[in-house]
């Protein structure tokens, strides 16, 4: 009876001097992982006390005290901040593969039908097949040379409107304005066709970017805690990229009409637009094999490029 009472004690001693070694190995790794360096944080929302109106300032403010890589706590979200241009294109060029995917983020998934588009959608198969769409037929060489005479066409008109504004008032010119005329004169004429040029249609589309921009350059609370849609809907977030959405949708969709019930894609006229290329696509039976193409689809892949080209020529 003592023999055993003694081989049970040495046994649970020797657990115990295997188990404490190992449970404190276990604590040491899982305790503080190795990240880059970080602010302090604050329970529940973590650094989003530290984000601003403007979160590019912010984040750029806070990466001259903590770093190039910085490690932030939105909420419940873990985040990455690359703000130097080795680790931007370590991560962006050679280790694409690794970070090609976009988080789903709300105001994306609604503006861009679930974000069917080449910049948030998932890598994946259907972001390959848009990739393809977007630079072999959209923007090869061939089709970007065929759009001289419309760049050429925009700058005589954009001369011409600084020549009538040199003189009222005096010796003062709004280029910002011009410029942004310019621009957008440029790609909905590309985009939707000489016959969709209208002054309407201009100022639709210079409002529906305006309010692009406000939502897609915010930080919105639904990213940080997902899983608790409402607290958007107390800040207002979620009618404005509705509304935002419904004032995109119904422009795409009269400019489809429009090239369907001209009969536009039946012949080549020698200047197609994207409406034109995309619905021709949709079309041809040699390529439904290679690329599905929805109306959701082409609708994604305009606002994208419209957006992202005007914004880029003008910011």
């Amino acid at each position: 009876m003592e023999d055993s009472f003694i081989l049970s004690n040495n046994l649970l001693f020797l657990i115990l001097l295997i188990s404490i070694p190992l449970f404190l190995l276990k604590r040491s790794l899982t305790k503080k992982p190795n990240l880059p360096p970080s602010p302090l944080k604050l329970p529940i929302i973590g650094h989003l006390h530290l984000i601003g109106p403007s979160p590019h300032q912010s984040l750029h403010d806070l990466s001259k005290k903590y770093g190039p890589l910085m490690y932030l706590q939105l909420g419940q979200v873990p985040t990455l901040v690359v703000s130097s241009p080795e680790y931007a294109q370590e991560i962006l060029k050679t280790q694409d593969r690794v970070f090609a995917s976009r988080p789903a983020l709300k105001v994306p998934q609604v503006l861009f039908y679930g974000a069917r588009d080449i910049v948030f959608s998932p890598y994946g198969e259907f972001w390959r097949q848009v990739r393809k769409i977007t630079t072999v037929h959209l923007l090869n060489s061939k089709r970007v040379k065929s759009y001289r005479v419309v760049r050429e066409e925009s700058v005589a008109l954009m001369i011409e409107n600084i020549r009538n504004d040199v003189g009222s008032p005096p010796g003062l010119v709004n280029l910002s304005d011009i410029l942004y005329a310019f621009s957008t004169s440029i790609i909905t004429r590309v985009t939707f066709g000489k016959e969709f040029l209208r002054p309407g249609v201009i100022k639709r589309i210079h409002g529906l970017i305006d309010e692009n921009i406000k939502l897609l350059s915010g930080l919105h609370l639904e990213d940080c805690f997902p899983g608790h849609k409402w607290l958007d809907f107390f800040t207002g977030l979620s009618g404005s990229v509705e509304k935002n959405f419904h004032g995109w949708d119904s422009l795409f969709e009269e400019a489809i009409e429009d090239h369907i019930r001209a009969e536009r894609t039946a012949v080549d006229k020698g200047e197609q637009d994207f409406v034109d290329v995309l619905l021709a696509l949709q079309m041809d039976e040699n390529t439904k094999d290679d690329i599905s193409l929805t109306r959701e689809d082409m609708k994604a892949i305009l606002e994208v490029i419209t957006l992202n080209f005007i914004t880029k020529f003008f910011l």
